[in-house]
């Protein structure tokens, strides 16, 4: 060890270079490309300490340990290019996975399942086929530079090498010994090197010595390979395989996602253990850099978006938020310091390199203190922050950062003006331009509002079943988010920086419902408010935004859906939406497609005789509506009248919601077939509400009831849904589908009737074969009647009620209906669904999050697909119309890892700041903690 270290002084002797040509790098009189060798190697020829040689193809080694190459000796530089058939190039490292995300820490090997011969004969191998892609469709961004040979071997400098450059072999498994660097003005490449102290060395004499370097590579390889000098850039690698532990070491990383397993032999002298993070500061952790980024929405942290992979990640000061299609200022400042130049280094500068993940998109590099970012891919992207000193380049902090780029969803009227008044005019266009001649114009990703209300229709109207709601409706979630995501990517084709905003209606009855004036004037909360009728006064039913309903016709009156109407159904409606395929001519509640263990023979026949599978739904007058809803009027309804009586005694409040936190839902099951009801069932029953003849029959019946004002409040509070549910009972029936179209309204063939409830039988039958029948206790479970209070009726009071239902048709407004989705209010208003149901997903009070299976009908199943979901995810591996349903319930779970990687939106909050002031005022408590973290 002494003659060792005698040796170590001689090769660190000053250089005898000239001062004319500049003075000298630190290190300059050492070997460094070669100097691994001497400190790694534990016997070394005697001869050569004593006697150092002339020129480095003397050095002769007697090494105990395997040396890094295979195919060379690591202490002689090589006169050829490494051979293809020696292995994959670096030994099979994965060079998408390093430039992007392994700065600094131990390279990863990449296996031969996913292999790439792109370059000459060369073969890359990669951790995936996503890696692999990226390589392909940009070598040059990935390919290591210099071929992979040690950059400081190259430059010149080096004085074990040729003053030409030396083809030395880099130390691939040295944590420290790689660097991605922007030289020669080219895009950040992987430049290896010996050890640190070579590339400390290259660093600091900067540009001069990587023009050499690429000079030098170009004459070695361009002899090597016997080709003339003027060329095409060459293709020749390194191909040196790293023998020992580190190579075992870096392939159990490479499956783990981290650096050596636990137990693993200790590696050879020659790599390095892999690093505890990706600084290369000594001076400052890069750890306390961080990034805000800013829109004309704010400035945001990871810690503002209520996530596990944002705010529950250990540090969440690694990831950054960025919204697609929006100019975002990206600023790197100091963990406590007042500005980015305040601490860290005076005379440095701060360079971004942006990469996403995915896709062919370049690299995207960047320097200054702040830095706007237009991002157009949403998903991850790895973005790289580095503190440069200025003159000499060398790097003085790193760090690394996951970059979620996803669309943000906002409250409505927390959206900008501009913002608003775009999506405005987005989302109107889907009501005037057809899926077929909007794909001419805004790409094949578009599909107009009546394909959506088509398939709503088809899958809550018929009467085989309802494939989404109801007492088993667990599909309740999934179809609605997924008609969501339509919408939005349509929106998206019209204006891509828009995203779908939710509809935070219990604030609207907080501000406009639960609130009246004291005697001061002054609006505060309180029980004796009477009334919802000024929810209608809300900024949402302005003409900025859904539009004012006309308070007699609830025709909407002004805004850009004025006038809208509800189209017939015909083959030409049918075919501009863009529906295709066996939809073409069928409904969509159908088994069609589907496997057997979701539709058996006997729900397929059902289907089948009850017309659900084999045609889409209609009203008796042709027009896209529920079946039930014998409705002639062709233009959109929002009513405010609910058979005769003011249409403002249902809507969800706080209170509502609370109880839907608090309910004991640790079941998927439970939770969702709650949620169908208070905290969202009764915005439908407000915004469309119930009028025609029911209006009279409701005074008539009153009058019969007498005394049973209870039983009365009953019907009142479930007219609307007595209609539909003994229609799809089959005890009522209506005209079929078309069969009054040009008819006038309100003649006897054109009204609906139960069958059974004939004069003859009304007469003869006594109250207790009244009672018996599948027609009384239809009404019984719809209307919510006990025992007791059926009992109690006497035979007139029965009768009045089964005259109201069977000969009313009560006809109601379109947010009430199967069509529901022609209202625009519909999208935000399930928007809103979505979020509560992601604030019980992230809160982990839901403990069993598994697909109920104790549903009939097919659409309810946990293996059925919605094949007429048509959408694109961040992961493009991700077939929309073959998720089952438990499948995409994972998708949409935000405490899922599969949720931040294929879905493109973020909800900008969990909470309802309204309802913490609701439950002040009223003296209660609100719980907004969500008790988990992630990693």
């Amino acid at each position: 060890w002494a003659s060792i270290m005698s040796a170590e002084a001689q090769l660190l002797l000053p250089s005898t270079q000239s001062d004319a040509q500049g003075p000298a790098p630190r290190s300059l009189g050492r070997p460094l490309c070669a100097a691994v060798a001497m400190v790694s190697l534990v016997a070394v020829s005697i001869t050569w300490v004593t006697s150092p040689p002339s020129s480095p193809s003397s050095l002769s080694s007697t090494a105990t340990t395997p040396p890094p190459s295979s195919s060379s000796d690591a202490t002689t530089p090589s006169s050829s290019c490494g051979s293809p058939d020696a292995g994959p190039v670096l030994g099979g490292v994965d060079m998408v996975d390093l430039v992007l995300h392994r700065e600094g820490l131990t390279p990863r090997l990449g296996t031969e399942e996913f292999s790439a011969t792109p370059l000459g004969s060369y073969t890359f191998w990669f951790l995936s086929t996503e890696n692999r892609d990226t390589f392909l469709a940009s070598p040059e961004s990935y390919a290591p530079a210099l071929g992979g040979f040690c950059a400081w071997g190259l430059s010149g400098r080096d004085q074990m090498a040729d003053s030409t450059g030396s083809l030395w072999y880099a130390n691939v498994g040295d944590a420290n010994s790689h660097e991605i660097r922007r030289a020669l003005n080219q895009n950040p490449r992987a430049y290896f090197y010996m050890n640190s102290d070579v590339r400390d060395s290259m660093d600091a004499c900067g540009e001069e010595c990587f023009t050499a370097a690429e000079a030098n590579f170009r004459t070695l390889a361009n002899k090597a390979l016997a080709v003339a000098q003027d060329s095409p850039e060459p293709y020749c690698f390194n191909t040196a395989m790293v023998t020992g532990a580190w190579q075992a070491s870096a392939a159990v990383a490479a499956t783990s996602g981290g650096g050596s397993a636990a137990g693993a032999a200790a590696p050879p002298a020659t790599a390095y253990l892999p690093a505890d993070s990706a600084t290369l500061s000594t001076a400052r952790s890069s750890t306390l850099l961080r990034v805000l980024a800013t829109n004309e929405y704010g400035t945001f942290t990871a810690e503002d978006f209520t996530y596990p992979f944002l705010a529950g990640r250990k540090d969440p000061s690694e990831a950054v938020v960025v919204e697609p299609f929006r100019d975002t200022t990206l600023a790197a400042v100091w963990h406590g310091a007042a500005s980015s130049s305040s601490t860290g280094c005076p005379r440095c500068h701060f360079q971004w390199v942006l990469s996403t993940t995915r896709g062919t998109t370049p690299p995207l590099v960047l320097s200054g203190d702040s830095v706007v970012v237009h991002l157009e891919q949403t998903g991850l992207w790895s973005m790289e922050l580095s503190q440069v000193r200025d003159g000499d380049g060398v790097v003085v902090h790193r760090r690394m950062f996951t970059v979620y780029v996803k669309y943000v969803r906002r409250e409505l009227r927390d959206l900008t003006d501009k913002d608003l008044t775009d999506f405005v005019a987005a989302a109107s266009t889907l009501w005037k331009v057809s899926t077929v001649d909007g794909r001419d114009l805004f790409g094949p990703r578009y599909y107009d509002i009546y394909y959506l209300a088509l398939v709503h229709n088809d899958l809550a109207g018929n009467q085989a079943c309802d494939f989404i709601h109801g007492n088993a409706g667990y599909s309740f979630l999934n179809v609605h988010a997924a008609l969501n995501l339509m919408l939005e990517q349509s929106i998206q084709t019209i204006n891509l920086r828009l995203s779908l905003p939710f509809w935070s209606y219990t604030k609207d009855r907080w501000l406009f419902g639960d609130r009246c004036p004291d005697e001061n004037g002054d609006m505060v909360l309180s029980d004796a408010c009477q009334g919802l009728l000024n929810l209608w006064h809300s900024r949402v039913w302005s003409q900025d935004i859904f539009g004012a309903p006309d308070p007699e016709t609830g025709v909407i009156a002004n805004g850009a859906w004025q006038g809208a109407t509800v189209p017939l159904l015909t083959e030409d409606l049918v075919e501009s939406a863009g529906v295709t395929g066996h939809f073409r001519r069928n409904g969509f509640a159908t088994c069609a497609g589907q496997d057997d263990e979701v539709c058996d023979s006997t729900i397929r026949q059902k289907l089948e005789d009850q017309l659900a599978s084999s045609q889409h739904q209609a009203n008796s007058y042709g027009l896209l509506r529920a079946p039930w809803n014998n409705n002639p009027d062709p233009r959109i309804i929002r009513s405010q009248d609910m058979c005769g009586e003011t249409n403002d005694g249902q809507f969800p409040s706080c209170t509502a919601l609370f109880d839907q936190f608090d309910k004991e839902t640790a079941s998927f099951a439970d939770f969702i077939l709650n949620i169908q009801v208070s905290p969202h069932g009764t915005v439908h029953v407000f915004t469309g509400g119930a009028f025609g003849a029911c209006g009279e029959a409701c005074t008539q019946l009153q009058a019969a009831l007498g005394d049973a004002t209870t039983t009365y409040a009953l019907v009142m509070a479930k007219v609307s849904d007595i209609q539909k549910n003994l229609w799809m009972g089959n005890v009522k029936v209506c005209p079929a589908a078309g069969a009054c179209e040009g008819r006038s309204p309100g003649s006897d063939a054109c009204q609906c009737s139960c069958p059974d409830y004939t004069d003859a039988f009304r007469t003869e039958s006594s109250d207790d074969e009244l009672r018996a029948t599948t027609l009384w206790q239809n009404l019984v479970d719809t209307i919510g009647i006990s025992e007791e209070e059926d009992l109690a009726l006497h035979r007139d009071q029965r009768l009045a009620i089964l005259d109201f239902a069977c000969h009313t048709d009560t006809l109601t407004g379109d947010m009430l209906g199967s069509n529901s989705p022609l209202d625009i209010a519909f999208f935000p208003t399930h928007c809103e669904v979505e979020r509560m149901f992601q604030r019980a997903m992230l809160s982990g009070s839901m403990s069993d999050t598994n697909w109920p299976t104790d549903g009939d009908c097919p659409g309810v199943m946990p293996r059925w697909r919605n094949l007429w979901f048509d959408y694109t995810f961040d992961d493009p591996d991700l077939d929309s119309s073959t998720l089952t349903n438990e499948e995409f319930l994972h998708v949409l779970n935000p405490a899922s890892p599969i949720h931040a990687d294929t879905t493109n939106y973020l909800f900008a909050s969990h909470t309802w700041a309204h309802c913490d002031n609701y439950a002040t005022n009223l003296g209660g408590t609100v719980d907004n903690s969500l008790p988990w973290r992630w990693g």
